[in-house]
């Protein structure tokens, strides 16, 4: 660039001189900006409200290190931390604004934000309850805020709720459920918001959540019994003893018996007397059941019944001194020539005499001797001409016979 006379040199001089006085400063600032939120979105006229200016933000390599509050009600703050907090003695609304100032001293352009101050009165109440009161560990609570209300009629829309056990929920009906997982005391709270937006100061309820009771189980009755005779007639009286059953903890209340024919008995006492009408084997069954009534399970035992009928015992005949003699010729104690049997009874009955050669079974003389009286002797005609060697087996009716070996030599 060539630069001729006095007037041209001064010209860019200036120019340079322009250049100079565009400052770092004065670039930052261009980039330097306010930013903030206000909770409650709408505070109610004396409650606290807190201001955050962390949305801020400087360019880089520089740093915000003021922050300059005008809450638009006549105060005013400076802070060098991004937070504050305000009341606002009144309601109304207005407008509240934030400057930040950076380390080299440049100051930001202001952000603003419109602030409606409700009146106490038009701030919604919240209430709730909790069902049960002291739940138990793993039971469902049922939180109720139907009883959160707006003193000018307005609306309730939304129903926030916190557990205290670090679980949240937000719902529009007043109802809700929760279950906590572990025992303890928790402050549960609520806050509710009205058809303006207005939000409610929280209210805190402590619950206290209790272990699960833990129940024994309690010994279950237990039915036994006995019966006297072992082994019954038809008729006759069976005593049935269920005295030895128990009911726990608890007494027993209540026996149920059946005997197996199908008839039942139930009775507070523990003995019964039952007749069986028939012979057999029959079950019976034993059910207790105690004051708390729980029931046993059944204790069964089998009973033979018999026949009432007295049993006729065979007549027993006994013939004894059974003798066999061969008569060749008559001699004393021979009727006649031949073969001579002599026997006695116990008792008047009939005989059956049979002759069997040894080592045969078909008889080769029967004789059916009728009524023999005391001490008989009778003759037998022995039919056959071969001797050797027999057997003669006499069998009274009704009783055991007797058998006699002989030799036949005629």
């Amino acid at each position: 660039m060539q630069i001729r006379g006095p007037k041209l040199l001064g010209t860019a001089v200036a120019w340079i001189a322009g250049l100079l006085l565009i400052t770092p400063g004065a670039l930052a600032q261009s980039t330097l900006t306010a930013s903030f939120t206000t909770t409650p979105a709408s505070p109610v006229a004396g409650q606290t409200v807190t201001f955050d200016g962390s949305a801020s933000t400087a360019p880089a390599g520089d740093s915000i290190t003021s922050y300059l509050w005008n809450f638009g009600d006549g105060n005013s703050q400076t802070t060098t931390t991004a937070t504050t907090t305000h009341v606002f003695a009144k309601q109304g609304t207005f407008t509240a604004t934030l400057t930040v100032v950076d380390a080299h001293g440049n100051a930001s352009a202001p952000a603003s934000e419109k602030i409606v101050v409700v009146p106490a009165t038009s701030v919604p109440v919240a209430r709730f309850t909790v069902t049960p009161k002291s739940p138990t560990q793993g039971q469902t609570a049922v939180f109720n805020g139907s009883k959160s209300s707006d003193a000018d009629g307005a609306a309730i829309t939304t129903f926030r709720w916190n557990f205290g056990d670090g679980t949240t929920a937000t719902t529009s009906t007043p109802t809700t459920s929760h279950v906590y997982a572990l025992n303890g005391k928790y402050a549960a709270s609520l806050a509710v918001v009205d058809a303006r937006g207005v939000t409610s100061t929280p209210v805190t309820v402590v619950i206290k959540v209790k272990k699960p009771t833990v129940y024994k189980v309690p010994a279950p009755p237990k039915a036994h019994f006995t019966f006297v005779p072992g082994r019954p007639k038809v008729g006759e009286g069976v005593q049935f003893n269920g005295s030895k059953s128990t009911g726990g903890k608890q007494p027993v209340t209540k026996y149920m018996w059946t005997f197996g024919d199908g008839a039942t008995a139930a009775s507070q006492f523990p003995t019964v007397i039952h007749r069986y009408r028939h012979t057999g084997r029959f079950t019976v069954q034993l059910v207790v059941e105690n004051s708390a009534g729980a029931l046993s399970t059944p204790a069964t035992k089998t009973i033979t019944v018999r026949s009432s009928k007295k049993r006729k015992k065979p007549r027993r005949i006994r013939l004894s001194g059974l003798g066999v003699k061969v008569c060749t010729h008559r001699s004393a104690g021979c009727a006649s020539r031949g073969l001579n049997v002599r026997f006695k009874l116990s008792s008047a009955d009939s005989v059956v005499l049979t002759i069997t050669r040894r080592g045969r079974r078909r008889p080769l003389k029967r004789v059916v001797l009728s009524e023999p009286r005391g001490h008989d002797v009778a003759f037998v005609r022995f039919i056959g001409r071969r001797r050797g060697h027999y057997v003669l087996r006499a069998q009274p009716s009704g009783g055991r016979g007797a058998a006699r070996r002989f030799v036949w030599r005629r």
